[in-house]
């Protein structure tokens, strides 16, 4: 094979092409969407959070009417809240 020839094999089989490429501006271009994604998406859901309703179960009137609940169905009888040596 001549030098050419060798060379034209080598850039075929080595190459800076296909996966091989070591293409800067590709990883920033890809970097810089992903941070935007997650930047966008961290935002609405932070201006999503605050709107969401307050569930009961986290203030005392909703525990108790929970534990009684509870009670009444039996739950748990060996260890749990219906148990005889429960509080």
């Amino acid at each position: 094979m001549s030098l050419e020839e060798k060379r034209a094999a080598y850039y075929i089989a080595y190459g800076s092409y296909g996966p091989r490429a070591n293409d800067k501006a590709i990883n920033t271009k890809v970097g810089a969407y992903m941070a935007g994604i997650t930047l966008l998406s961290v935002t609405i859901w932070q201006l999503w959070l605050p709107r969401l309703p307050v569930t009961s179960a986290g203030t005392p009137e909703g525990k108790a009417a929970t534990k009684e609940a509870m009670i009444e169905e039996g739950l748990n009888p060996i260890f749990g809240t219906a148990s005889k040596n429960a509080k």
